[in-house]
């Protein structure tokens, strides 16, 4: 007798992402080249890991009295003492009044997840979840074949629809409540923003937590503060976008450095954020590799600690210390006081239980011992500013190859960019040229890994670079 399966109805899911490295993977020219890797890269094409780490795990490896007992719920102690010293400093007036605290988690995606689930509990005003990043959307292209009933008002238009955020700031995307909404339903949110015959693409959200907020049932906007005809990130977008943020919402700000404020900027922020009720939820992904600097990375965050806000904050640990496999991550809390973080620390305890119970200890231990190990810890942050350093100076010769090479347009952007990633500016036929005429593989948003780029490729990639800019503007 053929029984029925009970996952009969459970159609395969929409892939996230992977599918460029998948074609690039596919692609059997000898030659070819990925330009979109997430971790920092090696001259040699390896994945790139502190030398200090390979150290460091040889000695942990060799290590009798290891027992690997489960870790406590709130995870390692010493990791997370290590790792908040790491982001408000040694000497932190708040780690000394005890009223900021960590969860030891799965990652920067762990911490959201717990911190999502928090918020989504205890503080039930939160509806809201608005996410400002200097990343700029993707953008969805429609075969002319394709029509939806859901666009009345785009027929007979362009089926695209080009978000100018550097004309007037509104949210990129409001996530409807399905976890992978088909692009029509991208143009059905855009519509409500727009009405005009300038129409012409769909954004869509370029954060992966995004999801994670919106599983738990926020109303998820995100907002680019990058200027697309500048071609960097722009605080007056920023306050723009910040005004029209609705009060009472969650603030998720990934990588505050690339937002380049001042003082006085951070300032004009954070009174909007008091008077708005926001509450604050930074993402540091990976301190140290966008200036070289640790304490330079993370200081307007120390800034805000100072001041007595309160927040949630991602500390991922995996990318500046090259454990990419291990999710190294904690869910910082600041609280007005110890008593307050105590309080919230047991209720996150509550979650995690359910969640995962043990998160990583290896990759956890390794940084532990670089932290607290001052030589190491100064190798360490050497190996850094090795990679930054290095970052720079690649960025320097690809402006220059192409100043030299008398490619049109302005290239000052690639070295005002921080970070091992950045946009390399180029528009859709340019980047469709790159990669089916010359195999060099880049998102279509042209932002690129600079650590994929050494000595053997560079001129290749330029010389490529000439070409599609020589061809597409004339």
């Amino acid at each position: 007798m053929t029984s029925l399966s009970v996952f009969r109805d459970v159609p395969p899911a929409q892939k996230l992402e992977g599918s460029l490295l998948k074609i690039y993977k596919q692609d059997n020219y000898s030659s070819k080249m990925f330009l979109a890797y997430r971790v920092c890269m090696t001259d040699e094409g390896h994945p790139w890991v502190s030398l200090v780490v390979h150290k460091t795990r040889l000695k942990i490896a060799q290590d009798p009295s290891l027992n690997y007992e489960y870790l406590p719920l709130l995870g390692m102690k010493s990791f997370i003492q290590a790792a908040l010293e790491l982001l408000f400093g040694k000497h932190s007036q708040a780690i000394a009044e005890k009223r900021v605290g960590g969860v030891h988690t799965i990652g920067d995606s762990g911490a959201f997840q717990l911190g999502a689930q928090f918020l989504r509990m205890w503080r039930k005003n939160l509806k809201n979840v608005c996410i400002v990043s200097c990343q700029k959307g993707e953008c969805c292209q429609f075969p002319p074949c394709v029509e939806s009933p859901l666009l009345p008002s785009l027929s007979g238009r362009r089926k695209m629809v080009a978000v100018p955020s550097y004309a007037r700031p509104f949210p990129v995307a409001v996530l409807p409540s399905i976890s992978h909404p088909h692009p029509a339903l991208w143009c059905l949110c855009l519509s409500l923003h727009f009405h005009g015959p300038q129409l012409v693409g769909v954004c869509v959200p370029t954060e992966q937590y995004g999801l994670i907020f919106q599983d738990m049932g926020f109303t998820v906007y995100e907002y680019s503060i990058w200027n697309p005809k500048e071609l960097c990130s722009d605080t007056n977008i920023f306050f723009d976008v910040m005004e029209h943020i609705p009060a009472d919402s969650i603030l998720v700000i990934g990588n505050i450095i690339d937002c380049r404020l001042t003082q006085n900027q951070w300032k004009k922020l954070m009174s909007i954020i008091k008077s708005k009720q926001l509450f604050p939820f930074f993402d540091i992904a990976c301190q140290g590799l966008s200036t070289g600097d640790l304490e330079e990375d993370t200081r307007l965050l120390q800034y805000f600690v100072s001041l007595g806000f309160e927040f949630f904050c991602s500390q991922s640990l995996s990318k500046n210390f090259g454990i990419y496999d291990e999710g190294v991550g904690i869910l910082v809390v600041a609280a007005l006081s110890n008593q307050d973080l105590l309080c919230v620390l047991s209720q996150l305890m509550n979650y995690v239980g359910a969640l995962w119970g043990n998160p990583p200890a290896t990759g956890a231990r390794i940084i532990t011992s670089v932290l607290c190990n001052p030589a190491l810890f100064g190798e360490w942050k050497l190996s850094l500013k090795g990679v930054v350093e290095n970052v720079m100076l690649v960025k320097e010769k690809v402006k220059e190859k192409l100043r030299l090479l008398g490619t049109p347009g302005s290239w000052n952007h690639i070295t005002k960019q921080s970070g091992t990633h950045g946009y390399l500016g180029l528009n859709y036929p340019q980047v469709e040229f790159l990669t089916k005429k010359k195999h060099i593989y880049i998102p279509k948003s042209s932002r690129i890994n600079f650590t994929c780029i050494n000595a053997r490729n560079i001129d290749y990639i330029t010389q490529s670079i000439h070409e599609a800019v020589m061809l597409t503007e004339g």
